[in-house]
């Protein structure tokens, strides 16, 4: 076996990144994945990034990405033949994968218990930005909603302005990734104990337990002020910050004393650090304008590259904001092999980020790029349904299949 998960069957049955992302971390490893898109096709295909910035469905950079590895088929879960269809292949796979609003689950007629009870050795992985159980099960939401009722937005943006969230859907990253984890111990469960499991994703609390922490309390119980700085709420230790130098932007976060004392040395150890008000990184925080002011003022005339090189040289984990044109050229990713070929629908190259891991015996591999739409439907439903090519053409006529 090469492959860390050859012989895993999984459906994936939903839209957007949280569901894709899941099932991609399972097919990038060797599982055989079924990506379920509606006849209007996953959204991801209308968001870029776009060769030329031109809209094009076949060439979307994000769901290039999120779909290699995988077979595509069209599949119109609104009409009945269609769900009789989908039920039919969960009988012989492993794992389902959604991502499904709960109006759609409602309009489709089943849920995770359901599904379970007709196949009981399916295990179902369901992920939502307020889980499946629960008083808010019914809420719609997005990554903003999960930043909110996370109190992830709690440290973020200025209370006077509109809320912020998680940068480029991180939130929906994030539930993907989790579930895929969460899914493959469902896995091993199974081949201990023969007993199918619902794994609930909520992304909300993904957030809660994983980027907020103790945020969560100052948010419900005010034990610690929220005033903002430079439109960012203040943290608990300074610094925590970014701040301008000659080209770009620099990150500033001292999480242990000496790194403070290594950079001041650096600095000269100027009169200014030696004020008793800035004594260690939770006094500072009330002083915190002042003191990026010195900041900017010590360092703001040099490049972020000369920056990291004393900072990796005297052990200070301060580190450049980077573009992504910078992460592109980057000598450590390249070295690593860290960027992929693949292409799009019309077959033109494609560079997209690669393995997130090294594995010896059973590597990642990007084997095929993403499916065109329904490109293996026709294949699927004879390998795995056992439909005729006769019965293949009558579904594609009657339209269940697009």
């Amino acid at each position: 076996m090469t492959s860390a998960l050859e012989g895993l069957r999984v459906v994936e049955l939903g839209d957007f990144i949280s569901a894709a992302y899941c099932t991609k971390l399972l097919a990038d490893l060797g599982a055989d994945v079924v990506k379920i898109e509606p006849p209007e096709g996953d959204s991801t295909r209308s968001h870029g990034p776009f060769h030329g910035d031109i809209p094009d469905r076949d060439a979307s950079g994000l769901y290039i990405y999120l779909n290699t590895n995988k077979r595509g088929i069209g599949l119109d879960m609104r009409k009945a033949d269609g769900r009789d269809i989908f039920d039919r292949l969960l009988d012989r796979v492993d794992v389902l994968v959604e991502n499904l609003g709960t109006e759609q689950l409602d309009t489709f007629g089943f849920d995770a218990t359901a599904l379970r009870e007709r196949h009981p050795r399916l295990i179902v992985t369901s992920i939502s930005v307020f889980g499946r159980e629960g008083p808010h099960k019914h809420y719609r939401g997005h990554g903003l909603q999960a930043s909110a009722g996370s109190s992830v937005a709690f440290r973020t943006g200025d209370p006077a302005r509109s809320p912020l969230a998680k940068p480029l859907n991180e939130p929906e990253f994030l539930g993907g990734l989790h579930a895929a984890a969460a899914t493959l111990v469902a896995v091993l469960a199974y081949e201990q104990s023969a007993e199918a499991q619902h794994i609930d994703i909520s992304i909300q609390d993904i957030l809660a337990s994983v980027t907020s922490g103790p945020a969560i309390a100052n948010a419900l119980y005010g034990t610690r002020a929220a005033g903002t700085r430079n439109g960012h709420r203040v943290n608990a230790f300074f610094p925590w910050t970014v701040l301008p130098v000659a080209d770009g932007y620099m990150e500033f976060i001292t999480m242990q004393e000496r790194h403070w004392r290594h950079f001041m040395e650096y600095l000269g150890n100027p009169d200014w650090a030696n004020d008793e008000r800035f004594k260690d990184i939770y006094s500072r925080v009330p002083h915190a304008a002042e003191i990026e002011a010195h900041l900017v003022s010590a360092v703001g005339d040099k490049t972020r590259a000369e920056l990291w090189a004393v900072c990796r040289e005297i052990g200070v984990s301060f580190q450049p904001v980077n573009r992504i044109s910078d992460l592109a050229d980057a000598d450590q990713l390249r070295y690593r092999g860290y960027f992929q070929e693949t292409v799009d629908g019309h077959g033109k190259r494609v560079v997209v980020p690669g393995a997130p891991y090294k594995l010896s015996a059973s590597p990642w591999e990007l084997r095929t790029p993403a499916p065109r739409q329904g490109e293996h439907t026709v294949e699927v439903l004879r390998e795995t349904l056992g439909l005729s090519p006769l019965e293949v053409a009558d579904l594609c006529r009657v339209g269940a299949i697009y």
